[in-house]
């Protein structure tokens, strides 16, 4: 009687550790689905962040264009209009320094992923940890119940 109570009292305490377990494997299960739900918007913004560096880059590679067929024009009549150079290198450098900034905020969005994908597997590694714990802990009390009817086993033979 004793003893059933002792062994009822033991399932009772593993019926909360895995319980304990599972609701932190949940909830680690939980922050993984956040993480990704992160990572989706974050490479969701890298896409537009990419087509929007795309356009200036266009807009830039127009402007060139545009500065050199200027430029030629006035090699050639040498009567050009010096401002209005001026006033496009002055929009080349903007779009310069425009997308230097896309190209910074695009570079730094990349290291956030990287950091949530090492974030997503340090939670792997931890779950996996808990898992191993209760596998041992399993263990540990199969190997103590057995223990427990090995002694019972003695003391009737006796």
């Amino acid at each position: 009687m004793i003893h059933k109570k002792f062994q009822e009292n033991q399932l009772l305490k593993e019926d909360k550790i895995n319980a304990s377990l599972d609701q932190q494997l949940k909830e680690k299960d939980e922050q993984i689905i956040k993480l990704r739900k992160n990572q989706h918007e974050a490479n969701k913004q890298l896409e537009e962040g990419k087509v929007k560096y795309d356009e200036l880059v266009n807009k830039h590679v127009m402007m060139e264009q545009e500065f050199v067929t200027l430029k030629r024009a006035s090699e050639n009549k040498k009567s050009a209009d010096k401002e209005t150079i001026a006033s496009l290198k002055k929009e080349r450098d903007q779009y310069k320094l425009k997308w230097e900034a896309k190209k910074e905020k695009n570079r730094l969005a990349e290291l956030t992923i990287e950091e949530e994908r090492s974030l997503r597997t340090r939670y792997q590694v931890q779950a996996d940890d808990e898992r191993e714990a209760k596998r041992i802990a399993e263990l540990d009390i199969k190997e103590y119940l057995d223990r427990i009817n090995g002694i019972r086993n003695q003391v009737f033979v006796i």
